[in-house]
């Protein structure tokens, strides 16, 4: 978190919105500067507690007043006609809609929350769009306070109601936001509606150049890409020519190409060629490494990370399951490159997380696993993930976005703002025309001027929490862990911080946690100083690939 935001911060935490007087609205703009026809949807989750609305109505039995929704709620905008070559829309988006005349919070479907997990779906085909279009329009739902709203030319903007999501194989990019930050450490808890937090990934798929800036906040820079249509697509069927990458298939099958991640390439559904040339090649440069593991810098990466799932699966046989699944090398590597634990048949708070694998050393191997995915920066062929190159390299996309799962790059902002502005093609419509944390491995150079540049910043990815804990605060220069982290796992420490500096946390069982970081960007793998004795500090992990992100475990 900048300084700024600091401040913000504050600031928000005296200044609440009277909910029940006004209910707030931030804005969407899309812009779409290609010379085909977008149809965007807004899509909300199904929630079995939706904290924001405890917190906007100051909610203090939360155990039993959960505001739940056990419904899929969609908004289509310009159904008929989509947003036209070069033009753009301004969406107005309440914080909730109200659904019944005197609500009852403990009943579910009582309100429609617009900002919490939302997912926007930019299609560009009609007929994949008229056939999820037909299906929901047989239901509409008229909320009793304002729903989402259009300025200027606009179709109608209609809800309806579902119990399912929209099809995975259907052509669209999907951008993800939640709205507002929660302190949850208070009942009622607090809720700061300054902010905002998106995402861009692409790590299940590549369709549409997507940028993504925050609105009202000229300083953040955009995520995710300004090539224009035709270069993106170019650049698409150039990687899948080169490295034999299949593509995905629908009857009937629609125009563009759409590319799989390397997971998803793995699992093979939907996909022209299940078993294509680039799964056999991941397959068979696996399999060498693993028999010939002292072969090459790679191939000892590939040793640790083999050990680290070896050791999980083990693991995984030790839990008391009905039946085991064998360890076949598709099921290996699903696991490896999905990076994901073997929990199948797990229950009963059986905790497999790849980090408590024992007798492995998690640092060691989650540095090995970005060597492998970035290989790509020291070798003319990326034989473990050319995906990676795909999204980063700078003979492909050159984008800052998710490529796999773990991946260091920009994908998520959580900032200030009054909403979001997405375009779709090109840079038109960005207030900054910068990127945000634009180098993915970043040359350090001299600097003409002291003042401190924001891609600098340094970012601190916290451990996600398990057991029921979860961070509460954190400070920078002190032993007092005095900003709140309000339910986020990540915060920024300026580049014009003096370093060495101690940053400090507290999780919600108030236990402490500290480490000093010896400089600034460009950080070293030996960055991280720990107290003696400590036992959480010591598996931190230094991005050495952007030399601006550490890792951390979890709470212990």
């Amino acid at each position: 978190m900048t300084q700024k935001n600091v401040l913000y911060f504050l600031l928000s935490s005296i200044f609440f919105f009277n909910f029940h007087a006004q209910i707030p609205t931030k804005t969407i703009q899309i812009y779409n500067n290609t010379d085909e026809i977008i149809y965007p949807i807004l899509e909300t989750p199904m929630l079995a507690v939706d904290m924001w609305l405890q917190a906007a109505f100051g909610e203090k039995n939360i155990s039993h007043n959960l505001y739940a929704s056990n419904r899929i709620y969609r908004v289509y905008i310009n159904p008929n006609n989509g947003i036209l070559p070069h033009t753009s829309v301004t969406l107005n988006v309440p914080f909730y809609s109200q659904l019944t005349q005197n609500p009852i919070p403990s009943l579910p479907n009582q309100y429609i929350n617009w900002w919490n997990g939302i997912r926007i779906y930019l299609y560009d085909d009609k007929t994949a769009l008229n056939n999820v279009y037909n299906q929901d329009k047989v239901n509409i739902i008229s909320p009793l306070t304002p729903g989402i709203s259009c300025q200027g030319s606009c179709e109608s903007l209609v809800i309806f109601p579902s119990d399912h999501g929209l099809p995975l194989n259907d052509p669209y990019q999907l951008v993800e936001y939640t709205w507002a930050n929660l302190n949850i450490q208070t009942i009622p808890y607090q809720i700061f509606t300054n902010f905002v937090d998106y995402d861009l990934s692409y790590v299940d798929h590549t369709y549409l150049p997507i940028a993504i800036e925050p609105y009202n906040n000229n300083s953040v820079g955009y995520t995710g890409t300004i090539q224009d249509l035709p270069t993106f697509r170019n650049i698409l069927n150039k990687f899948a020519a080169d490295k034999g990458w299949p593509h995905y298939i629908q009857t009937p099958q629609y125009q563009n190409i759409r590319l799989p991640g390397a997971y998803n390439m793995l699992i093979g559904v939907d996909l022209n060629d299940q078993n294509s040339i680039a799964k056999q090649n991941v397959e068979q440069f696996w399999t060498n490494c693993v028999n010939n593991p002292a072969n090459n810098t790679m191939c000892q990466n590939i040793s640790i990370v083999a050990a680290l799932f070896n050791k999980n699966y083990q693991n995984y046989l030790s839990f008391p399951c009905v039946s085991h699944l064998p360890l076949t090398l598709d099921l290996m590597l699903q696991h490896v490159y999905g990076w994901v634990p073997f929990n199948e048949c797990v229950s009963n708070g059986f905790d497999n997380a790849l980090y408590n694998t024992p007798g492995i050393n998690y640092e060691n191997s989650v540095k090995a696993y970005h060597d492998l995915q970035y290989s790509y920066l020291t070798n003319s062929n990326n034989e473990f993930n050319p995906y990676v190159e795909l999204i980063h390299g700078k003979n492909y996309l050159n984008m800052d976005a998710y490529a796999y799962s773990i991946d260091d790059a920009v994908g998520n902002i959580n900032t200030i703002g009054d909403g979001i502005i997405i375009t779709v093609g090109g840079k038109f419509g960005l207030p900054n025309p910068n990127p945000y944390n634009s180098n993915i491995n970043p040359t350090p150079t001299p600097t003409p001027t002291p003042t401190p540049n924001p891609a600098q910043n340094i970012n601190v990815n916290l451990g996600a929490p398990s057991a029921g804990k979860s961070w509460i605060s954190y400070g920078i220069g002190t032993n007092t862990p005095n900003i709140l982290l309000n339910g986020k796992l990540t915060f920024q420490i300026p580049a014009s911080t003096i370093f060495p500096v101690q940053i400090s946390l507290k999780d919600s069982a108030r236990k402490m946690y500290a480490f000093t970081i010896k400089q600034g960007y460009p950080l070293p793998s030996s960055g991280i100083i720990c107290n003696l004795g400590d036992s959480w500090c010591p598996h931190i992990v230094v991005n050495t690939n952007t030399q601006k992100d550490i890792n951390t475990p979890p709470p212990l």
